[in-house]
């Protein structure tokens, strides 16, 4: 458990978080040892995985355009379908904990990144 922020390598920790409040859904996915990984249209932010694709460059390519097309047009609907998992570098971040840790009053579960897991070729944006 960590006590002091600067123990923390947030290029490469070794753990992520996960900001939580304390409710029934929690406790069964801690029982179960489950996660609920939500849909992005289930998400608080509208903006949260929208899809920005440029094909302009793939016009002179000789690729098939109206296949391209097709395939940009479906993205949005395929990222709607996708679960998402948010995680934190950090544990001590206090807005996170009064956005998804019911205001401070939540856990914060801690998940260890090793070769063992998929966590471990997880390698945070910089």
């Amino acid at each position: 458990m960590y006590t002091d922020p600067s123990e923390i390598n947030l290029k490469d920790p070794s753990s992520l978080f996960k900001y939580k409040p304390i409710n029934k859904y929690t406790l069964i996915n801690l029982i179960n040892d489950e996660i609920y990984m939500p849909a992005s249209k289930e998400l608080n932010d509208p903006f949260e995985c929208l899809a920005n694709l440029d094909i302009t460059n793939v016009q002179n390519s000789g690729f098939d355009i109206k296949a391209i097309d097709s395939f940009v047009k479906d993205v949005p609907e395929w990222i709607g379908l996708a679960g998402i998992y948010s995680m934190s570098s950090t544990p001590f971040d206090v807005l996170m904990w009064s956005h998804y840790a019911e205001y401070h009053k939540g856990i914060c579960l801690e998940y260890a990144r090793n070769s063992n897991n998929e966590l471990g070729s997880f390698h945070p944006e910089t």
